[in-house]
């Protein structure tokens, strides 16, 4: 009913359809530029910088 007005797509195949790839946690995770990331990843030094404003809160190294 609520994805009446997306267009079909193969959902089963990766890389394709309308899903967003996650991570197991902000954490644990190593995607860059997360828009979503509420946390800093403990597996990479941060790359904290006053004159670079990045896609993430938390910009990492790597």
């Amino acid at each position: 009913v609520y994805g009446a007005a997306l267009p079909a797509g193969s959902p089963g195949k990766p890389g394709q359809g309308f899903a967003t790839p996650v991570g197991p946690a902000c954490r644990l995770c190593e995607r860059a530029g997360c828009l979503a990331r509420a946390e800093p990843p403990v597996t990479r030094p941060l790359g904290l910088d006053e004159m670079v404003t990045g896609l993430s809160a938390f910009d990492f190294q790597g």
